[in-house]
Formats: C-alpha cells, sequence, structure tokens
C-alpha cells in the first residue's frame, strides 16, 4: 500500500483504546486490514507471535506492518482463482449465490469469518432478491474495478 509512517502511526493511535501509545497485539489484524492488508489470520499469528507483551507499541508494530506489507506484496493474487473456487457453490450455474449460503461459507470453511465479518461484506453485495452476484463479490473482496 505504500502508506507513509505518519500516517500507519495515526491509524495506529486510534485503535489505542487505553491512552498508553500501545494496542492489543489482538488488534493487529483490524489495524493492517484498515491500512489496506489483507493478511491470512495464520499470517497475522506468525508474526504477533514473538511479541512479549500483549500490548505492542508503534515501533514494536512497524517491522510486523512491514513484514506483512512485504508478504502480500510477494504473494503472487490470482483473480481468477476467486471465480473458480466459487464456482463449486453455483450449482445452478447464474452467476450468483444466495446470501444465506454464502453467508454460510463464510462462517464456517476455510478461514472462517465471524458473523459480523460476513455480514459487513454481504451488506455490501448483497441484491434485492438476496443473492450475490459472484462478479461482484470477487470484486469487492479484491478491491478490482
Amino acid at each position: 500500500m505504500n502508506h507513509s509512517m505518519d500516517y500507519v502511526q495515526d491509524c495506529f493511535l486510534v485503535f489505542d483504546k487505553v491512552g498508553d501509545s500501545r494496542i492489543d497485539k489482538r488488534q493487529v489484524g483490524d489495524l493492517v486490514r484498515a491500512l489496506g492488508l489483507n493478511p491470512t489470520n495464520k499470517d497475522i499469528d506468525r508474526v504477533t507471535r514473538s511479541a512479549a507483551a500483549e500490548r505492542m507499541t508503534f515501533d514494536e508494530f512497524v517491522p510486523v506492518y512491514q513484514s506483512l506489507e512485504k508478504a502480500e506484496g510477494e504473494r503472487e493474487f490470482d483473480v481468477a482463482s476467486f471465480y473458480e473456487g466459487f464456482k463449486v457453490f453455483d450449482t445452478d450455474n447464474k452467476g450468483s449465490l444466495k446470501e444465506a449460503e454464502l453467508k454460510d461459507i463464510l462462517t464456517r470453511l476455510g478461514e472462517r469469518l465471524s458473523e459480523g465479518e460476513a455480514q459487513a461484506i454481504l451488506s455490501a453485495v448483497v441484491d434485492s432478491d438476496g443473492r450475490v452476484a459472484v462478479d461482484k463479490l470477487v470484486k469487492y473482496v479484491t478491491n478490482t474495478n
């Protein structure tokens, strides 16, 4: 994403709910996602495991952020694989999925989302018939146009 460190620090401080210029290491995933990265929970666990304390300073966060940013830049990203993955669930070949089915997929399979996370995605892509166009979903979650 190439944000300036001043911007990253400003975002970091937004996540400081105590006022001690630290964040809980469980917030790292939310923070880096707010900064535009899309690491897996496994990636987050890997880079925060070495943090000595439950709350980390900005100076402790920077190498974590940079590591995740570098890993994301190196990761091969193939939008076509998203389409192929969702095609398995599009049993009627309409190019869309029922909202309830997609919510079930998002909260039960793979790297599971919470109910709130799934609902946030669904609310952005569901149509008035309660269906989600695979094309619209993929564009939304991959930030492609």
